[in-house]
């Protein structure tokens, strides 16, 4: 959370985080690559036994042809010879359907492996635009803290119950001093319910230095920032944080629609001609304050 000094998170915290989804990835690549390896093995095992077998069928076709010159005394050898060719069709046959078996079995693992990489992808961007819009929540929570709790305080009520010059200076001194120790707000003014320096107090803070440094701090690996964009957004797809500098301002809510329905989803859509995976997490509120906003996260998948 930020706190007030104005930071968000810790930098370990996030490094953690970023190096878990890195691992994930770099076991799930390992596992392909095994696997990928395993049936090159098999392919090149079963290549052998054909060399092997092939040389048979040419002993066992050489040993007929000679066993045929020796007339009745080479019948013997003729029936060995054709026993060779029998067993040699088998291996052929066998090493045939090891192979067809091998290719499927090496389909599937493909397959496998394609849909355990959807899940943790789309799980892993689910968790993050959750973490994103629950910093949002308790960050937004510890200012309505903070207003609530300086409204409080004597200089504030003395000087809206008498606005006079005196009690004006003791209160500005007072929220000077308390606005140089949270670096996080730009200012603090005391008003009246038509805007007037008097009355109710409201905190001013920089919007970008609370949401844009949670989004662009979302602890994603560099491959997958290249194709990843993570924003915060209302019920209406407008955009209220974002990583890309030059992104739009409005979501295409068409796209959107149906996943903020639920509290948290995820799905891989088309969008500008691109496969792209789509998760979001609305807000879950925190103690009291609940912004009603979304983490949403958008990710190529190639």
């Amino acid at each position: 959370m930020m706190g007030c000094n104005g930071e968000i998170g810790t930098a370990n915290g996030a490094a953690e985080t970023r190096d878990r989804g890195a691992a994930v990835e770099q076991h799930i690549a390992a596992i392909a690559s095994l696997s990928e390896s395993l049936l090159r093995g098999v392919d090149t095992a079963l290549d052998e036994v054909s060399n092997v077998n092939l040389s048979t069928q040419l002993l066992s076709v050489n040993a007929r042809i000679e066993a045929a010159r020796a007339g009745a005394a080479g019948g013997s050898f003729a029936v060995v010879a054709t026993e060779m060719n029998r067993l040699s069709s088998e291996v052929k046959s066998l090493t045939a359907r090891l192979r067809g078996d091998a290719h499927e079995t090496g389909r599937q693992m493909r397959h496998a492996v394609e849909g355990y990489v959807t899940q943790v992808r789309d799980a892993r961007l689910c968790e993050l635009a959750l973490t994103n819009i629950d910093l949002i929540d308790r960050n937004l929570y510890e200012r309505s803290c903070d207003v609530r709790w300086w409204a409080t305080d004597a200089a504030a009520v003395d000087c809206v119950r008498d606005p006079s010059a005196p009690h004006r200076q003791h209160a500005q001194r007072r929220l000077g001093q308390i606005l140089d120790s949270y670096t996080v707000y730009s200012d603090l003014v005391l008003v009246d319910v038509h805007g007037h320096l008097l009355g109710v107090l409201g905190i001013l803070f920089d919007w970008d230095a609370l949401a844009g440094t949670i989004v662009r701090r979302t602890p994603l690996t560099a491959d997958e920032w290249a194709r990843t964009r993570v924003c915060i957004i209302d019920n209406t797809g407008r955009v209220l944080a974002d990583s890309m500098q030059d992104g739009t301002s409005q979501l295409d809510i068409s796209v959107w629609k149906a996943l903020l329905k639920q509290p948290r989803s995820s799905a891989v859509l088309r969008i500008e001609g691109r496969e792209t995976c789509v998760a979001h997490a609305a807000s879950p509120g925190y103690e009291t304050y609940r912004s009603g906003w979304h983490g949403a996260n958008s990710a190529r998948t190639h």
